[in-house]
C-alpha cells in the first residue's frame, strides 16, 4: 500500500465520482481506477459498490475510510510539526522533570532561554514525572528532554549533569536543633524521620549515608517531593533529610547543613542518543550544557 493510493481514496470516497476525483486531483480518470483497482487487489476486499450510475462505499470501504481518515490527519500533523520545528526560532519541545525542578529552576531555563537565545517562538509542553517514568516517556519518545536522577547507565540515553543540590536537614523553627549554622548527621538519630519514598534513589542513598554512620533511622512517614517532605516538617511531624531546593524556602522550618560529608543529588539533563533532533531542541539542549 503507498500513500498514493490512501490519496486517490480518499479523494473517491470523499466525491464519490472518478471523473470529479481526477479533476481535483489533476490527474487522469484512468490512472485513478487503475490505483484504486490494484488497491482492492491488495487488501482482498471491494471498498466501492456501483449504485446505477454512481458508486458508493462498501460496509469494508466506509470502515477503512474512517481510519485512513485518521492516518491523514496524523501525517499531515506530523509534516506541520517537523516544518514548524525546522524553521529558525521556532517548533516545540516536550519536557519532563522532577517535581523539585518544578518551582524554580525548569521557570527559570526557559526564561533564559528565550532571553539569550532569541528563540522566542519556540513553545514547551511540560511534564512533571519520578524519573523512572519520564526515562520509560523518553525511550517511547513521548518527550524531547527529561530532567531527571540517573539510577543507572542507560546505553541509548545520553545523560549529561545539570543541577548539583545539597542535602541538608530540616527541622521545625521550633525545633532543639534549629537555628544552627551546621549539625552531625547522628544528631537527628533521636527524632522520627521524614524521608523519601523508598522507590527513589535519594531514599536509598539518605539510608546508606545513615547506615555509614553507624545509626537507624526511627522513620514516621515516606512522601513523594520535597514540598511534601517539608510540609509535615513544618507541622511538627518530624525531621528530615532532603535536597535543597527553592520550594524549602516557602515553609516555615530551618534548612542546616551536615557536617562531615559531602551529601549530593545530581540530576541529568537526558536525551535520545539515536533519535532525530529538531533544530530547536538541539539549540535548547546546548543551552543548558553551557549553563
Amino acid at each position: 500500500m503507498t500513500f498514493l493510493q490512501i490519496l486517490y481514496f480518499l479523494k473517491v470516497s470523499e466525491t464519490l465520482n472518478y471523473h470529479r476525483a481526477a479533476e481535483e486531483l489533476h490527474v487522469s480518470q484512468p490512472s485513478i481506477s487503475r490505483t484504486l483497482k490494484l488497491l482492492e487487489q491488495e487488501i482482498g476486499v471491494p471498498l466501492f459498490i456501483k449504485k446505477g450510475r454512481t458508486i458508493g462505499l462498501s460496509k469494508e470501504g466506509l470502515f477503512f475510510k474512517q481510519r485512513m481518515e485518521q492516518l491523514s490527519f496524523q501525517f499531515n500533523k506530523a509534516l506541520h510539526e517537523v516544518q514548524t520545528a525546522g524553521a529558525l526560532g521556532a517548533g516545540n519541545i516536550n519536557l519532563g522533570f522532577i517535581a523539585s525542578l518544578a518551582y524554580h529552576y525548569v521557570p527559570e531555563m526557559v526564561r533564559l532561554f528565550y532571553e539569550e537565545t532569541g528563540f522566542t517562538k519556540v513553545s514547551f509542553k511540560f511534564q512533571e514525572l519520578p524519573s523512572r517514568e519520564l526515562l520509560e516517556g523518553l525511550k517511547k519518545h513521548r518527550y524531547d528532554i527529561v530532567f531527571c536522577i540517573r539510577e543507572k547507565m542507560e546505553s541509548d540515553i545520553e545523560f549529561i549533569p545539570a543541577v548539583e543540590q545539597e542535602l541538608v536537614a530540616l527541622v521545625p523553627h521550633n525545633h532543639p536543633l534549629a537555628h544552627r549554622t551546621n549539625i552531625y548527621l547522628n544528631e537527628l538519630k533521636p527524632y522520627p524521620l521524614i524521608t523519601y519514598m523508598p522507590h527513589v534513589k535519594l531514599y536509598k542513598d539518605i539510608m546508606n549515608y545513615i547506615e555509614a554512620d553507624g545509626w537507624s533511622p526511627k522513620i514516621f512517614c515516606n512522601a513523594t517531593t520535597e514540598m511534601n517532605i517539608a510540609g509535615l516538617v513544618e507541622h511538627n511531624f518530624g525531621v528530615a533529610i532532603a535536597a535543597k531546593t527553592k520550594i524549602l524556602d516557602s515553609f516555615k522550618i530551618d534548612q542546616i547543613p551536615i557536617e562531615y560529608g559531602k551529601y549530593n543529588r545530581t540530576i541529568y539533563l537526558a536525551y535520545n542518543k539515536d533519535g532525530v533532533m529538531m533544530p530547536t531542541v538541539k539549540a535548547f539542549i546546548n543551552f543548558i550544557k553551557n549553563q
